[in-house]
């Protein structure tokens, strides 16, 4: 999922009883990602944020 604030909604994953299963992982030239599980064990991937 591209998303403006990959910490904003890794945070939000965790509320509603997620888990994060990488960290905060930058994408050199691209932005970051975030590797997540939600309550039902489905896992999905949280990207994007621009580096400066």
């Amino acid at each position: 999922m591209d998303v403006p604030s990959v910490e904003e909604y890794a945070k939000k994953v965790e509320a509603y009883g997620g888990k994060i299963l990488v960290q905060k992982t930058e994408v050199k030239d691209m932005g970051y990602f975030i590797y997540c599980q939600d309550s039902e064990q489905n896992r999905f991937v949280l990207c994007g944020g621009d580096v400066i």
